[in-house]
């Protein structure tokens, strides 16, 4: 019997291409000529299978590209909050994201029903054995979950329960930002239903079966986890024990079709229920306090002005003059701003932090500035330090009546426009400069 080895190639689509191309074999090698790179296969097979081969490889694929996956559940009920969270995530990274969901205080669901896809025993009663073409197709399901990158696992939940409803506000261009898809879906959509409407005028209605709707989780491998979070409350006010189940499902390979991954069970106790819909009483009004005794007036007794005493003047005597005339002027000395303390100096070095531009505009021989650098270095002082020690400097070098002016003057040819504001106006009120001045 003739073999074939056929030569095909794996397309954009995912799909296998037989393609024609000369193949040297010898002993121990296989060469081939390509034009572009991509993911090539030899196979094996008769001369009429060979068309057979482009169906097949896709199947063979998918399976060598499995990843052992779990699903997750994990709830978070508080007194007026019910939620709960779905995950799909890779077994080397199922106990990571245990832990981090646990850390945020989520608790993971562990009631479990173990669901059989065989459905031989609702096809035959017990008493009667299936057939044994059938016996041979029937497979048991591994026990761990198997998925590709990017596949999607299905799951819906049941119970007396349903998701709280979110009002989000609609922007005004939505309809301006879809694209072309969505409008001829929706004109599909309107005239479906116009012919619809039609029919059911002239007496003829189509029987349809509503699909059910599923929600969906994706694996992705670069991620840790995949999730869905759902807020949900109960469908009454009856407090009463209730379930939620949660059924997983996934596509088929071959056919395509669901099949039954997983079941989770979650337990809602009468308690939460009643916890849920708990509404506390409105606190009594405060009694009124009773009105003060007003009080009754003092009766002040008439005083006796004193008698107006006689003062000597004293203007024409020379010697009193002499005595109470200073002989010279008392120069006053100026009293330092309070802007200018060491405290107000600090937190005006803590906000500016550029002590060697300042110290520029400030006049200071560059000698100086290098002498701090070293001390600086030396001692480990950071840009606050610097900007104090170039302050401290500064102050004694120049009299305190042109303290503040030079300095808010300086502050302004820097940049810094605000900070000699504030540096005026803490001035003018004869107050320290504090960091609550900044942080307005």
């Amino acid at each position: 019997m003739q073999m074939k080895l056929p030569f095909l190639k794996k397309t954009n689509k995912g799909t296998w291409q037989i393609i024609e191309s000369p193949i040297k074999i010898t002993r121990q090698t296989l060469s081939f000529d390509v034009r572009q790179f991509s993911r090539y296969c030899i196979g094996k097979c008769k001369a009429q299978r060979q068309k057979r081969l482009e169906e097949v490889l896709p199947l063979i694929d998918e399976n060598n590209n499995k990843i052992k996956s779990e699903l997750l559940t994990f709830i978070k009920f508080e007194e007026k909050r019910w939620r709960f969270l779905t995950t799909v995530t890779t077994k080397p990274t199922e106990n990571k994201v245990r832990k981090k969901w646990k850390e945020w205080g989520w608790k993971e669901v562990e009631k479990i029903i173990e669901e059989n896809n065989n459905n031989e025993e609702k096809m035959f009663p017990r008493s009667r054995r299936a057939p044994r073409y059938m016996q041979q197709e029937i497979k048991p399901l591994s026990k761990d979950l198997e998925l590709l990158e990017g596949q999607t696992v299905y799951f819906k939940y049941t119970g007396e329960v349903k998701e709280v409803e979110v009002k989000e506000k609609r922007q005004n261009l939505e309809e301006d930002k879809k694209d072309d898809s969505e409008r001829y879906a929706e004109n599909m959509e309107k005239e479906t239903d116009e012919i619809k409407d039609r029919l059911g005028a002239i007496g003829i209605k189509k029987e349809e079966k509503e699909e059910e709707k599923f929600e969906e989780l994706y694996l992705v491998t670069s991620h840790e986890n995949s999730y869905r979070h759902f807020e949900i409350e109960p469908l009454a006010t009856d407090e009463k024990d209730m379930t939620v189940k949660i059924n997983f499902h996934t596509n088929d390979l071959a056919t395509q079709a669901k099949r039954v991954a997983k079941t989770v069970v979650i337990d809602i106790t009468a308690k939460m229920v009643h916890d849920y819909f708990y509404v506390e009483p409105e606190p009594e009004p405060e009694a009124e306090p009773e009105p003060e005794p007003t009080p009754e007036p003092e009766i002040i007794e008439p005083v006796q002005s004193p008698r107006s005493m006689k003062f000597r003047s004293f203007e024409g005597n020379e010697s009193f003059m002499r005595l109470t005339t200073p002989k010279k002027n008392v120069p006053k000395i100026p009293r330092e701003s309070k802007v200018m303390t060491g405290r107000s100096l600090m937190n005006l070095a803590r906000e500016i932090e550029q002590g060697l531009t300042l110290a520029v505009y400030l006049d200071i021989p560059d000698s100086s500035i290098t002498g701090i650098g070293f001390d600086a270095l030396s001692n480990g002082l950071n840009l606050v330090d610097v900007t104090y020690k170039i302050l401290l400097l500064w102050k004694r070098k120049i009299k305190r009546e042109e303290q503040v002016d030079s300095l808010a003057e300086s502050l302004r040819q820097m940049g810094r426009s605000d900070v000699a504001d504030i540096l005026i106006e803490r001035h003018k009120l004869n107050l320290e400069i504090t960091p609550e001045c900044f942080s307005c």
